[in-house]
C-alpha cells in the first residue's frame, strides 16, 4: 500500500481553506453593537475614567481635535483633568438624564450630570447641564479599519483655560 503525499497535502491544503472561511464567516456575521449602544459604552467608559482617577481612560474618550465654544483644546482638557484628578481625593459623577441623538457623520448629546469632588477635605457639588458632540475617529495607530466614537465638543461646562491653575 502506497501512500500518495500529493494527494494528502491538497486535502489538507482545501481543509484548512474550508476552516479559514469558515472562521472569517462567523467573524463577519457576528452582531455589530449599533451607534447608541457605542455611544453608551463611551459615555460610561467617560464615567468611570472620572471615578477612577484615570487621565488615559479620559483622554481615551476625546477627540484629536477637541475644541469647544470656551476655546478649550484637548491639550487643555488634559492639562485640567490631570489638576483636578491630582486635587480631588474623590471623584462621584451623576448622570440624573441623557439624551443622544445619532445623525450620520455624528451624534449630539444632552446631558444633567453632577459632579460631587471632594477637594482638601471640603465637598464640592457642581451641576452642570452639557451639550456633547461626538463623531467617529480611527482608534489608535493601528487601526486601519476600527473607528469608535470620541467627544469633539462639550458645551455647558463653564470651565476656562485658566480654571486649571486653581488645582
Amino acid at each position: 500500500m502506497t501512500l500518495n503525499l500529493g494527494a494528502c497535502r491538497r486535502s489538507g491544503k482545501a481543509l484548512l481553506f474550508v476552516l479559514f472561511a469558515a472562521v472569517l464567516g462567523v467573524w463577519l456575521a457576528r452582531p455589530q453593537p449599533t451607534d447608541r449602544q457605542l455611544l453608551d459604552q463611551l459615555v460610561a467608559r467617560a464615567k468611570h475614567g472620572f471615578e477612577a482617577k484615570s487621565v488615559s481612560e479620559i483622554m481615551g474618550c476625546v477627540a484629536q481635535g477637541y475644541q469647544d465654544d470656551s476655546g478649550l483644546t484637548r491639550a487643555d482638557v488634559l492639562r485640567i483633568s490631570q489638576r483636578a484628578l491630582r486635587a480631588a481625593k474623590r471623584i462621584e459623577l451623576t448622570i440624573r438624564a441623557y439624551d443622544i441623538d445619532v445623525r450620520s457623520p455624528g451624534a449630539t448629546g444632552h446631558f444633567d450630570v453632577v459632579a460631587a469632588l471632594d477637594v482638601e477635605g471640603e465637598p464640592v457639588t457642581w451641576p452642570m447641564k452639557l451639550e456633547v458632540s461626538f463623531r467617529k475617529q480611527r482608534l489608535g495607530w493601528r487601526s486601519l479599519w476600527r473607528q469608535g466614537w470620541v467627544v469633539t465638543s462639550v458645551k455647558g461646562h463653564s470651565l476656562s483655560k485658566d480654571l486649571g491653575e486653581l488645582f
